[in-house]
């Protein structure tokens, strides 16, 4: 034993703190310690020099108090996965701890109380590619040429919204940054949304430019920044205590559960580094844990086809989510928010008010569209009206100039928001869809369980958002041109009503009167635009807008039918008298027509979810053999045995596994002897069964005394930390010293494990230490 720990800080913390073995940072000196405060739980940042960086509460938002039960970092160090009680899974942010996403765990019907006890996040090591003098002229990355994906890197990007659903306040507008107490800051999210299974959000692969940067690639323009890639295709896993293990592609694509026996808990996760293959101890209450692993293989996870799918889902869920966002802009800059009246009301108002005045001049049944229409067809005012336009609020060059410039800007942004936003990004979705509808019918797609009929539905929902959009951008050009007709005939009204009766000066009409009477008809009171925010859902096929139908037939019939007209004189005369469908009556509500699209496409790519663990392949010895230790060396009252584990790739051709258990009996008579088991076994399907196991029985001393071991654990290939009380020094007092169990002499056990668990080791090797017959 070597007192090796140098202490590198030491400082006070404001209140009680606990630790989790995995609290230190793999490649930084920052260390998380988690905190309770008013029966709530919260996490902070600290650094080894002892200053905090952040703190915030992790359940801020949820009216029950929440444990944190485990927590684990990304495989880049910049997000961290915590782990709830009741169950749920966060991640945060390293910089300010805001909470990125939040990761639901499926209740089990038998049991809804079930806990979280351990998170593990793995990170898949890619093959390094042998150098080679052909170079990649296309660039295509990791997409299919063809591809759905390859396709929108070739177009333009859609600008970026702002994103909303993180509200700043005054405290994150001018507190410093490293001192700010405040909670995590929940995105808010329609549920249709929150439930649509997705991939951290990457605007770039969905066609959409980052709302926090300040340039990116414009279409045909290649990134030249380095992109840690160290999160992609890794695997979150979260374990409970009935046998549950919950994965996540990328720590949020959910890729389904395994499900062991409700009687089992995880006892300790690993996973090869180049292929999502696992290694598990289970533990149950009755036989403790097993010595030998369980082994699964996700096999779905070696092809790309989980990949993609998840893109596709992932970038679906985005340029959903930002139709819907444009949407409820939209109708922001046309109604309003809040207190503040948008431009729909500007008109009523102007109305109400004109009616207003011609009640106080005697007018039983005032109609302000019927003074203005005989102002405009004859150039006589009435005296009401005359009044109004010399005298009223709303007629003053600052009151017009509001009213133009309110509704002129509310009508551009209408306009450019469905022409340039909601139907490009509906043209996307359309495009990533169609691939949808042709994996459904391939059969190496077979396990995503993907419905040709839903995705056929989605894409109509979609073709119908792209004609209602440009049908408003229509809409909205035409209103805008009526209006600025109107208000130029109302400022040259007003203009001279302003003049004196014996002027001579002439001021010219510059307006159309038949556009400026279209708008005072149809847009001054009520406006065409309502329509596209109130009323029900479109439910219109495209035949009943004159679009060419599924029932028109093959090519062959359709090129047949055009020969037929072209040889026909009479088909193709000018047609005088052209029927036009009445549409007015159609519904068109843009809000409910993309709630209707997320709903179809959420439930699209829900199927897929559970298609990795469902497949996976799975092999274990039976966990239930229970064994008698003998009954001198029965564990004592008050007695337990602590394991601590590390598991290690080792051996030849990568598929050997070789793991290190540290343990000891807390509370013993002996507390000073320590187990070091050393287990080889090959990670593979059927594998799971040890090659080879040899362990070491310790005592530890410090100086010439006897120590009593408190804890241990390992702190690298060669070292175990351990926390002792030693009698040559105040016996109350703790100590940490360091131990080097990789020069330690193995003796070699029977390989023959089957049913043997941890546990039972300890017993049988304390058992052989005090009959004289080990070392």
């Amino acid at each position: 034993m070597q007192n090796s720990i140098d202490l590198l800080a030491s400082f006070r913390l404001p209140s009680t703190a606990r630790l989790v073995p995995t609290a230190l940072c793999p490649d930084k000196d920052l260390l998380l310690l988690i905190t309770s405060s008013s029966s709530k739980d919260r996490l902070s940042l600290w650094n080894l020099q002892g200053s905090k960086k952040w703190e915030v509460e992790v359940d801020a938002s949820g009216p029950n108090s929440e444990e944190i039960v485990a927590l684990t970092w990304s495989p880049d160090c910049q997000f961290i996965a915590v782990a709830h009680d009741p169950p749920r899974i966060t991640i945060h942010s390293v910089q300010n701890g805001h909470e990125q996403r939040s990761l639901s765990i499926k209740q089990n019907l038998l049991r809804p109380s079930l806990r979280l006890t351990i998170i593990s996040w793995f990170q898949d090591e890619k093959l390094r590619q042998e150098d080679t003098t052909i170079p990649d002229i296309l660039k295509r990355g990791n997409d299919i040429p063809g591809s759905a994906h390859s396709m929108l890197r070739m177009l333009p990007l859609l600008d970026a919204l702002q994103d909303d659903t993180k509200p700043l306040g005054a405290t994150d507008l001018f507190a410093f940054e490293g001192s700010k107490k405040r909670p995590s800051v929940n995105t808010k999210f329609p549920e249709v949304i929150a439930k649509w299974p997705t991939l951290p959000p990457d605007p770039l692969s969905a066609s959409m430019k980052p709302a926090d940067a300040p340039r990116h690639r414009q279409g045909g323009e290649e990134d030249t920044d380095e992109v840690d890639d160290r999160n992609t295709n890794s695997i979150l896993c979260a374990g409970d205590d009935m046998g549950n293990i919950h994965c996540f592609l990328d720590g949020s694509f959910p890729l389904g559960t395994f499900l062991f026996n409700t009687n089992f808990s995880i006892a300790s996760l690993y996973k090869k580094p180049d292929e999502p293959t696992f290694s598990i101890n289970i533990r149950t209450a009755e036989t403790g844990t097993c010595l030998a692993p369980t082994i699964v293989d996700m096999t779905l996870l070696k092809r790309r086809s989980i990949r993609d799918v998840a893109r596709t889902s992932s970038n679906a869920r985005e340029l959903t989510w930002y139709i819907m966002r444009c949407v409820k802009e939209m109708q922001k800059f046309w109604y309003g928010q809040d207190l503040q009246g948008g431009a729909r009301t500007m008109g009523p108002k102007w109305v109400e008010a004109l009616e207003k005045k011609q009640t106080q001049f005697g007018r039983k049944q005032p109609s302000a569209v019927l003074d203005l229409s005989c102002l405009l067809l004859t150039g006589r005012a009435s005296d009401a009206l005359s009044d109004f336009l010399g005298s009223g609020e709303q007629t003053t060059e600052r009151g017009m100039n509001k009213w133009e410039s309110t509704v002129f800007e509310a009508l551009l942004k209408v306009r450019d928001y469905a022409e340039k936003r909601v139907v490009p990004a509906a043209h996307r979705l359309h495009l990533m869809i169609e691939e949808v509808q042709g994996w459904a019918q391939l059969p190496n797609f077979a396990f995503c369980e993907f419905s040709a009929s839903e995705a056929k539905g989605c894409l109509q929902v979609i073709q119908r958002l792209i004609m209602v959009g440009n049908w408003l951008a229509k809409t909205a050009r035409v209103e805008l041109t009526r209006f600025r007709e109107f208000m130029g005939w109302l400022r040259y009204e007003i203009a001279k009503n302003a003049q004196a009766p014996d002027s001579q000066v002439h001021i010219p009409p510059r307006y159309d009167i038949m556009q400026a009477n279209e708008y005072m008809m149809s847009g001054l009171a009520e406006s065409a635009l309502d329509k596209w925010f109130s009323g029900q859902a479109p439910k219109f096929s495209l035949e009943e807008l004159g679009s060419v139908g599924e029932g028109t037939g093959d090519l062959t019939e359709v090129i047949e039918r055009a020969r037929k007209v072209a040889n026909d004189p009479t088909g193709i005369e000018w047609q005088h008298e052209v029927k036009r469908r009445d549409m007015s009556g159609l519904d068109r509500n843009l809000e409910l027509l993309a709630q209707e699209l997320a709903l179809r496409g959420s439930r699209l790519f829900s199927r897929t979810t559970s298609a990795a663990c469902a497949s996976a392949s799975v092999s274990h010895e039976d966990g239930n053999s229970h064994f008698t230790a003998a009954s001198d060396v029965l564990l004592g009252e008050g007695e337990r045995i602590v394991i601590r584990e590390r598991t290690a790739r080792g051996g030849e051709e990568g598929l050997g596994v070789q793991q290190h258990l540290t343990i000891w009996v807390a509370g013993a008579t002996v507390k000073n002897l320590v187990l070091i088991v050393r287990i080889r076994y090959k990670l593979q399907v059927g594998g799971g069964m040890p090659e080879a196991i040899d362990f070491a029985l310790c005592e530890c001393i410090h100086g010439s005394d006897s120590i009593d071991i408190m804890d241990a654990d390992f702190f690298d290939e060669s070292l175990l930390v351990i926390a002792f009380r030693s009698q040559e020094d105040d016996y109350y007092s703790s100590n940490v010293g360091t131990a080097d169990y990789g020069g330690l002499e193995y003796q070699e056990r029977p390989v023959d494990v089957k049913g043997l668990t941890r546990e039972q080791m300890i017993i049988d090797a304390l058992k052989e230490w005090k009959d004289g017959k080990l070392t």
